[in-house]
């Protein structure tokens, strides 16, 4: 099957946006999760790959289905293109990010925008399944897995996250949080 061939949009569980280098070096571009679209591309090649990051339901639709219903639904064709243009603020945002200085700014943003993910979707925000291992946040975030283990058992000690049952972070402080992905706070 050509898997260039398709979009797809998670309808339940989360996706891992990836690519790996030559040396083996790996760099996560996103976290697709419920609710989300992935796989559309200018090419009709897919540059990166798509791993399930927990159990995954996906609904695949084909790109020529969609561009035929472009041309001719103009209001889905708009709709189309806003995804398309958040998902670009998205990718800017988070280059943004990791090219920020600092660790604590990295993880607070992430945790931010996981946070806002279940929000949009309906779900408890302060809670956020904690679905991915520690080396899935730092190939996203560009850390070492060391400074993200150091980073959240600094935000628990300041009382700004903690851990629940190894399944959830609890987000106590949003606006402390909020002040260390500003930059301010560290």
């Amino acid at each position: 099957m050509n898997t260039d061939k398709y979009c797809y949009r998670v309808i339940g569980g989360v996706v891992r946006i990836c690519n790996e280098t030559e040396d083996g070096r790996r760099q996560i571009a996103a976290f697709p999760g419920t609710g989300d679209l992935f796989g559309w591309t200018g090419n009709r090649h897919h540059a990166c790959t798509a791993e399930a990051a927990t159990d995954v339901l996906l609904l695949r639709w084909p790109r020529q289905a969609i561009e035929t219903a472009i041309i001719d639904d103009p209001e889905t064709g708009h709709q189309i293109l806003s995804i398309l243009f958040e998902q670009l603020a998205a990718v800017q945002n988070h280059l943004l990010l990791v090219g920020r200085l600092h660790a604590s700014e990295r993880v607070a943003s992430f945790l931010l925008k996981r946070a806002e993910h279940y929000e949009r979707n309906g779900t408890r925000s302060d809670r956020i399944p904690f679905w991915i291992c520690r080396r899935d946040v730092a190939d996203h975030l560009g850390l070492t897995v060391e400074t993200v283990s150091r980073t959240m058992n600094a935000f628990k000690g300041r009382r700004l996250i903690d851990f629940v049952l190894n399944q959830h972070v609890e987000i106590l402080d949003r606006p402390g949080l909020e002040q260390i992905a500003a930059g301010f706070g560290e």
